[in-house]
């Protein structure tokens, strides 16, 4: 039985077998791709927060400590996420 397979048979099998391993490879390293491209939007929000809380350091400066007191009871106790509570305060800003 094997010697009714040709040659040209078993290279081409071989050849499938290694694209599939280099298909196979190439879909790894996307992967690790996308793990990356998460790593980089978990640092860009980050910078935005930063960001942000540099903007109400500003507010600090320029407006009376008890406005700035009030906003922040008001938003906090009616918004429970945090971060939705410093996007309002920056939009007051402007």
């Amino acid at each position: 039985m094997i010697r009714d397979i040709s040659p040209s048979l078993i290279t081409l099998f071989f050849l499938i077998s290694f694209l599939c391993f280099l298909i196979f490879f190439a879909f790894l390293k996307f992967l690790r791709l996308l793990s990356s491209l998460n790593d980089l939007l978990n640092l860009l929000n980050i910078v935005l927060l930063l960001k942000k809380l540099s903007l109400l350091i500003k507010y600090f400066q320029h407006e009376p400590l008890e406005y700035l007191h009030l906003d922040i009871v008001f938003y906090f106790s009616h918004f429970s996420d945090p971060l939705e509570c410093i996007f309002l305060l920056y939009r007051r800003l402007w």
